[in-house]
């Protein structure tokens, strides 16, 4: 039954439906729900306990316990995602909140996710997917809400999709929630699961706060709300949780903990096994039980080095020996896997340790997870140093999740099936990240390297970045279709750029200039362009006219460039080596375009490039005249920055040198006569 909801007049037919659809493309960001897609799908039958009914969840989703929260929780890795998972989907799920109310149910999921992007780990995020699968699944809720589209139609831009995504603020989603839940005059039921509360990035009594408010809203008899919620036992959720109804996932996970090591291993084995064999094999699978304590994770990663032993024809005696030399703590099971030596060469055993230093190096530090395609061939250049990688692209998807898991000891993943090349790539689980992150897990890669120095990761990074930017391919402007490869490489170079010269104090030129000598002029141009137009959006036709009147010139071109990217360190080389070859116009081009970033991107990297680039010197190539025509343009733009302090005390000094030195350069000769 769809709601009946209190409303403003709205538009009729073709309008309304438009205007629906204006919303949910406003909400919809795929990616937050990418991290349910992603969890391992239960293992046959391992959760099916979680509906026995002495459990008391059974109880809980009839509305049998007063409570409409309920919390899962568990030791790291214990299966408690898969089992949220488990439960979202499972059918009898549907049907016992039917039997608490006939009416249909809208059942909805959040999975927090730290090693994602910020709308899947954010308050926000939650939010906004929440609000989403709403209005997705109850049409008849968009009234509600409608005078809020409206409002925000009118203050920002909600035709394009950049724009769309961005219009909702975490205050407006709120508001939206409450409208809808608040005006609801006939049945809504919800079912919501929001799982991984310890990966929420940010306060987590902010988060506590929001999910208290929802459970309140149940104020309304017309909306009912069941509320599953799933973490590790962190004390600030424990002090929240603690009159919940719920369990600790890890005291019922020994049958699945067997069936699961007992159904891989049997399916590993080719032919049969003899009787003493099989009853071998139980009491192996007896003793992974034992050692396990309730950890799902530390039983498949124990279970892949058995299987690899059983696929060379390890006897259940030599598994058995090879199994008590495993440690039961997770991160020392972490650190055996790296240093694990496997049945290779020295000397692939050697490459391979050093693609896995880089692997964990970009797993740890890209700001965005990378695709598959783009994680293999970043960590191919940067351990060959060939440009292209003609092997990769002749490797099936099996092939590359295979080179994945080998290169970096099972602990990368590209989870999500089928796979395909976009699958980005994470950590296996959040205790991996975090052991790694703390110190200990990049000391135990960085051991592999036998001394060799190597590069931050920011700068192992940017330099797949230039070599991918290096092998654009000239079209004319308007006609340039990217790959995912380009597109990544322009959307993210100038975000490690600035890590580079601003968090490390390195030159980005350093890299990027030889790159830049390997092309032909041409090349150099539409390199240059493109990203100077990608930046610079609004001035793309007037950039592609300066940079076509500098035909053999890469040195201009590359100052126009750091100007545009805000790369003071590059800038100030570039300048020291060709400054004295730097014409009049050149000049006051790269003045007044750093002098206009400064003002209207109200940045500190564009303030300190403009000054770096008045330290250079570059404005004793002006004359007095030339100097002028410069302040008469920028006047508005130097107003602007004085009444709004946009300018340091050091930038107005050395404007006030530099037009003082001007003045005096042009009038010496009349002096001296």
């Amino acid at each position: 039954m769809q709601s009946v909801i209190e409303a403003p007049s709205l538009p009729d037919g073709l309008i309304f439906d438009e205007r629906y659809q204006d919303c949910l493309t406003s909400l919809n960001y795929a990616e937050a729900r990418n991290r349910i897609e992603e969890v391992e799908t239960a293992y046959e039958e391992t959760y099916d306990w979680v509906f026995d009914r002495q459990l008391g969840f059974y109880d809980w989703l009839e509305d049998k316990h007063p409570s409409n929260m309920y919390w899962i929780r568990g030791k790291p890795g214990s299966g408690k995602s898969t089992l949220m998972k488990f439960i979202m989907h499972h059918s009898l799920t549907c049907k016992l909140l039917e039997r608490y109310h006939k009416s249909s149910w809208v059942i909805a999921g959040y999975f927090f996710h730290d090693r994602g992007t910020v709308v899947q780990k954010s308050a926000q995020g939650f939010l906004q997917e929440l609000l989403y699968q709403l209005l997705r699944q109850r049409k008849g809720l968009f009234p509600s809400i409608y005078p809020q589209l409206l409002r925000l139609d009118e203050t920002r831009n909600l035709k394009g999709p950049k724009g769309l995504a961005e219009a909702w603020t975490i205050g407006e989603l709120k508001e939206s929630l409450l409208r809808i839940v608040s005006k609801s005059t006939s049945d809504m039921n919800v079912c919501l699961f929001v799982d991984a509360l310890d990966e929420h990035d940010g306060n987590h009594q902010d988060l506590l706060s929001i999910l208290s408010r929802l459970t309140q809203l149940t104020n309304n008899p017309f909306f009912r709300l069941r509320l599953c919620l799933a973490g590790r036992p962190e004390n600030v959720f424990k002090d929240a949780f603690h009159t919940l109804p719920g369990f600790s996932i890890h005291d019922f996970t020994t049958d699945g903990i067997r069936l699961y090591a007992e159904g891989r291993m049997r399916t590993e084995v080719k032919g049969e096994f003899t009787d003493e064999g099989a009853e071998q094999l139980s009491g192996l699978i007896g003793d992974i039980v034992k050692m396990a304590d309730g950890i799902f994770l530390w039983v498949r990663l124990v279970v892949d080095e058995l299987v690899e032993g059983l696929c060379e024809g390890d006897s259940a005696e030599e598994l058995r020996e090879l199994l008590s030399t495993i440690p039961t703590e997770v991160e020392d099971l972490y650190t055996r896997a790296i240093r694990r030596t496997r049945r290779i060469s020295l000397l692939t055993l050697t490459k391979q340790r050093e693609e896995a230093y880089i692997m964990f190096q970009i797993a740890i530090h890209a700001r965005q997870s990378f695709s598959i395609y783009l994680f293999l061939a970043a960590t191919l250049f940067l351990t060959t140093g060939r440009r292209t990688y003609p092997d990769l692209q002749r490797l099936s998807l099996d092939q590359m999740e295979r080179r994945l898991n080998s290169r970096s000891a099972g602990l990368l993943d590209a989870p999500g099936r089928p796979i395909s090349q976009d699958q980005p790539v994470h950590f296996i689980h959040q205790t991996v990240k975090e052991f790694m992150v703390t110190g200990k897990g990049g000391r135990l890669i960085s051991e592999n390297l036998s001394g060799k120095p190597q590069d931050s990761a920011n700068t192992l990074i940017l330099r797949y970045i230039i070599n991918v930017l290096a092998h654009f391919n000239p079209h004319p402007f308007d006609s340039v279709v990217f790959s995912s490869e380009h597109m990544f490489a322009i959307d993210n170079f100038r975000y490690y750029a600035h890590k580079i010269e601003f968090d490390e104090g390195k030159r980005v030129s350093a890299h990027l200039e030889p790159a830049m000598l390997l092309g032909t002029d041409s090349e150099q141009h539409h390199i240059l362009l493109r990203m100077i137009s990608h930046i610079d959006k609004d001035h793309g036709r007037e950039w592609e006219d300066t940079l076509a009147n500098m035909q053999d010139r890469l040195q201009s071109r590359l100052l126009v460039f750091y100007v545009v990217c805000h790369l003071p360190l590059s800038l100030t080389q570039c300048v020291l080596s060709c400054k004295a070859d730097v014409s009049e116009e050149i000049s006051g081009l790269l003045l007044k375009s750093a002098l206009f970033y400064t003002v209207v991107n109200h940045s500190p990297e564009a303030s300190r490039t403009l000054q770096a680039l008045l330290e250079s010197g570059i404005g004793a190539n002006l004359s007095q005249r030339a100097f002028y025509e410069l302040e008469s343009n920028v006047e508005h733009h130097l107003s602007i920055a004085e009444t709004q302090s946009l300018l340091n005390n050091r930038i107005l000094e050395l404007w006030a040198e530099l037009r003082a030195e001007t003045h005096r350069v042009t009038n010496a000769p009349e002096a001296s006569n």
